[in-house]
């Protein structure tokens, strides 16, 4: 008589969005074991991704048919023994070696023969397959966004992710509590009236700027900020890859005013990526604020197939255009 050890696996990440909870899994199974009175030598449950090698679970589940205690798995499916080729191989081996008799399911028993060894490996393969396609989807989808002007990741501090959108219309957007103090604090070290070291007193003890935890802020995430390509609007995606891409988040200061900034700070050199350059840009100040005009490019296409490219002044501390 075949004793079985019952295995059930949940993930947390998105490879299981659709699979049965552990109690459901656990309840299944149960049917089963009362249905063919099958031997039960020991129940074990996991929370863990099977993408990669390094289940604990899983690795006690190994251990314990190679020492003879069981020579039977009961799961749910094929797919929540392995998503990867070498977890995969381990089942398969110890097939070979006589030490598993058999891989059951709710819906079919695998034995050890050529043939139910090839369908047991062949499903368990396209879980990996399934797991390797949404990560090309992913990476496919993060180029994607990149493209059309959108930071992909955690939004830095000012801005706010919008996750409750659905996929693809994503963006980021000017957080209300501290997108303000973000530029004031740049203000503050334009007017070369204030070191950052005091402007960061200022924002931290009077203005009462907190992180999105509402944990007080460092002194380097404040050279960090000031620093940061990405508050005149270009971001590098990855980081370190030397791919820069123009955003369409709103900008906290222009382009101009970052290099002001580098150069207070004393970053002889600093390196940002120069994607456009405008005539007239640096040279006008807006009439309503007194701030920098800065400039983009607009495309219309037209129903017949001509394209127009126009370049458009505005000022990107107040709403006029």
């Amino acid at each position: 008589m075949i004793r079985y050890i019952i295995y059930i696996r949940k993930s947390s990440e998105s490879e299981d969005k659709q699979v049965l909870s552990l109690d459901s899994q656990k309840g299944e199974l149960g049917k089963i074991v009362h249905q063919e009175n099958l031997q039960i030598v020991e129940t074990l449950e996991e929370s863990f991704s099977a993408k990669s090698p390094g289940r604990p679970i899983f690795a006690h589940l190994i251990e314990s048919i190679e020492k003879g205690r069981a020579d039977g798995i009961l799961t749910w499916h094929p797919n929540r023994l392995s998503r990867n080729s070498i977890d995969s191989g381990e089942i398969v081996h110890l097939m070979d070696l006589g030490k598993l008799q058999e891989v059951r399911t709710p819906g079919q028993a695998f034995r050890n023969t050529p043939n139910d060894k090839f369908l047991l490996n062949l499903l368990c393969s396209q879980a990996k397959l399934e797991n390797d396609n949404k990560i090309v989807d992913i990476k496919r989808g993060l180029k994607r966004k990149v493209e059309m002007g959108w930071f992909p990741c955690l939004a830095p501090l000012g801005y706010l992710n919008t996750p409750t959108l659905e996929k693809g219309k994503k963006y980021l957007r000017k957080d209300p509590k501290r997108f303000n103090l973000v530029r004031k604090i740049f203000d503050l070290v334009l007017s070369q009236k204030t070191t950052p070291p005091k402007a960061f007193k200022i924002a931290t003890e009077q203005w009462g700027l907190r992180n999105r935890k509402g944990k007080p802020l460092a002194l380097s995430t404040l050279y960090k900020i000031l620093s940061d390509t990405f508050y005149y609007g270009l971001f590098e995606y990855p980081k370190g890859s030397g791919n820069w891409y123009q955003g369409k988040h709103p900008p906290v200061i222009t382009i101009e005013e970052y290099d002001q900034i580098q150069t207070i700070l004393g970053i002889k050199g600093a390196k940002r990526e120069k994607t456009h350059s405008f005539d007239f840009s640096g040279l006008m100040r807006c009439g309503e604020c007194g701030a920098m005009v800065t400039a983009e490019d607009r495309i219309k296409r037209q129903k017949n197939g001509n394209v127009h490219t126009y370049v458009y002044y505005h000022c990107t501390k107040c709403l006029f255009r």
